[in-house]
C-alpha cells in the first residue's frame, strides 16, 4: 500500500520542497540523516525530490556505452547496481523487493533494445538510454520512501511523475517541460497527506515514453514541483555549505572560502552556466515566476551556512559576487573580412554548431568564436565551416569568469590589470568579452585558468 497515491485531509500547497542530491544519499548514513532533517520539520506536509545514489546513473550510462559496443549489458554493472541499493537499505523491510522489482525493470528495458543490437541512429539510441538511466531514480525514490514508512515511521508516498502529470518533450537526454505539468502538480498534490517522494531527473511524454533532463536535472525537478505547488522555499540539500565565491579546490584547500549569503536569481543562473556546479541552471527560471526562494544547503551541516537565492537581495557593497571556472572545452573560430557588412554569417555558424551545448560565442567584424563542451564532434563543426572563411579549432580550453550585478568601468579596469603579470607581461588570454550585464568571460590558456582565478578572487572577493 505504500507505493499508492492517497489523497486524504491535508494540504501540500504552500509547503516546503526538499531535493536531496545523489552525494547527500549515498550511504545508509546518510539517508538516516536526510531521515532526521524531514522528521524535524515543522510541516507535515512535504515535496521531497531524491536522485539516484551517487554513482548509480554512472553505472547505468556505462553499461548503455557497453551494450551499444558489444550487444551485451555487461552482467557485472548489473550485479554492482543491485549490491549498491542493497549496502544502502538491507535490512528495511520490502528494500530486497524493490531491488527485485528494479532487476525486472532493467532486464526488460535491456530486452527492448532492439535485439541487443548495435546502432549509429542518435534517436534509437537517446530514447534507449533514457529507459534505462531514469531506472536509479525510479528505483530509489520507492525504497526511500520505504525507508521512511518503515525505519521513521513517517506518512511517506512514492509518487511517480506520471501519477503527477510531469509531462516534457521527446527530446531524450535534455528534455523540457510542458507548462501544463505544474497545474497538473498543483491539482494532483493540493489535498495529498504526508511526505510526497518523487524521483528526479525525468518525466514523461506525452506519448508515454519516459524522457530525462540532463545530468543533475534532479534540481530542476525540485525546482518544477516547487513553483507546482506554490512552495514557501525550495530547499536544494548537497555535500557543501551553499555557494562558494569561488570553487575551494582552486585553492587546494589552503584558503577559507566564504559562502555568499545571498544571492539574486539571475547572478545564480549565470554563476551555474559558467561553471559553479552547485545548481543546475534550468532550475532558476521556475521558481522565479513566483518568486519562491531557493535555499542552497549542506544536508550533512544543515543549519549551518548556506546561500539564499532570490529576486531582490540584501545590499552589501559588492560589485562582484564570486568567480567561476569551466574547463576542458573545446573552441572553433571562423574568420572572414566578407562578414563585415553582409548578413547570414551567424545563421550559418549557428547551423554548424546545431546540437552542441555552447557555453560562450564571441562576436567581432569579421570573426565569430564559441566555445562549448568537448564533443567528437569537432572536426565535422570545423569542416563545415571552412566553406565560410578561416577556420581554427582546438581542444582543452577554459573560461575565467566574474559574476556579479554591479559590473562597471572601474571593475573592468580591475579585471583587466589582473589579467597582467608582475613582470608586465601578459597571460595567454584569448578572448575578453565585452561586459555582460552580470559577468564578464576570458577564455584563456588551460595552465592559467586557475592562476587567473585565484587573481581575479583577491582583487574582487578576497
Amino acid at each position: 500500500m505504500w507505493f499508492l497515491l492517497s489523497w486524504n485531509e491535508g494540504k501540500m500547497l504552500g509547503s516546503d520542497v526538499y531535493k536531496f542530491g545523489g552525494s547527500s544519499l549515498a550511504s545508509r548514513e546518510a539517508v538516516d540523516i536526510t531521515a532526521r532533517i524531514l522528521a524535524g520539520s515543522t510541516q507535515a506536509n512535504l515535496a521531497v525530490v531524491v536522485s539516484a545514489p551517487q554513482g548509480i546513473t554512472n553505472l547505468l550510462e556505462e553499461g548503455v556505452v557497453r551494450q551499444n559496443k558489444t550487444g551485451t549489458f555487461p552482467p557485472r554493472l548489473f550485479n554492482q547496481l543491485c549490491s549498491r541499493f542493497m549496502e544502502i537499505y538491507q535490512g528495511v523491510p520490502y528494500a530486497d523487493h524493490l531491488v527485485d522489482c528494479f532487476k525486472w525493470d532493467l532486464e526488460k528495458g535491456i530486452d527492448c533494445y532492439d535485439g541487443r543490437q548495435r546502432t549509429s541512429d542518435s534517436l534509437v539510441l537517446r530514447k534507449y538510454r533514457d529507459r534505462i538511466v531514469h531506472l536509479g531514480e525510479k528505483t530509489h525514490h520507492k525504497l526511500y520512501a520505504n525507508f521512511l514508512r518503515e525505519v521513521y515511521g513517517l506518512n511517506a508516498t512514492a509518487v511517480e511523475p506520471m501519477a503527477l502529470g510531469l509531462y516534457v518533450s521527446d527530446n531524450f537526454g535534455n528534455a523540457k517541460v510542458w507548462g501544463i505539468s505544474y497545474s497538473n502538480i498543483a491539482e494532483r498534490l493540493k489535498d495529498f497527506s504526508g511526505i510526497a517522494v518523487i524521483p528526479g531527473f525525468y518525466g514523461c511524454t506525452l506519448d508515454g515514453d519516459v524522457a530525462t533532463f540532463s545530468r543533475g536535472g534532479s534540481d530542476f525537478t525540485g525546482a518544477v514541483v516547487a513553483r507546482g505547488t506554490g512552495a514557501s522555499v525550495y530547499r536544494n540539500c548537497t555535500d557543501v555549505n551553499g555557494i562558494k565565491r569561488i570553487d575551494p579546490r582552486i585553492f587546494n584547500g589552503q584558503r577559507d572560502i566564504q559562502t555568499i549569503p545571498y544571492l539574486s536569481y539571475r547572478e545564480a543562473q549565470e554563476l551555474s552556466i559558467l561553471g559553479a556546479k552547485v545548481l543546475h541552471p534550468n532550475c532558476i527560471d521556475p521558481v522565479r515566476e513566483l518568486g519562491i526562494p531557493i535555499e542552497v544547503r549542506n544536508t550533512f551541516d544543515f543549519d549551518g551556512e548556506f546561500t539564499t537565492i532570490q529576486q531582490d537581495k540584501p545590499v552589501n557593497g559588492k560589485k562582484v559576487e564570486a568567480i567561476a571556472t569551466k574547463k576542458c572545452l573545446d573552441f572553433v573560430v571562423l574568420e572572414s573580412s566578407d562578414m563585415f557588412g553582409e548578413s547570414g554569417f551567424v545563421e550559418k555558424f549557428a547551423h554548424a554548431l546545431a546540437g552542441v551545448d555552447v557555453d560562450m560565442i564571441y562576436t567581432s567584424p569579421v570573426a565569430i568564436v564559441a566555445s562549448f563542451s568537448s564533443t567528437d564532434r569537432l572536426p565535422e563543426i570545423a569542416s563545415k565551416l571552412e566553406e565560410y572563411g578561416r577556420v581554427t579549432s582546438g581542444r582543452e580550453a577554459a573560461i575565467v569568469s566574474i559574476v556579479g550585478s554591479g559590473i562597471d568601468a572601474i571593475v573592468m579596469r580591475d579585471h583587466y590589470g589582473a589579467l597582467v603579470k608582475e613582470d608586465g607581461s601578459c597571460y595567454a588570454v584569448r578572448r575578453v568579452t565585452k561586459p555582460h550585464e552580470l559577468s564578464l568571460w576570458t577564455s584563456v590558456d588551460p595552465e592559467y585558468c586557475d592562476e587567473i582565478a585565484r587573481r581575479l578572487f583577491e582583487v574582487f572577493c578576497a
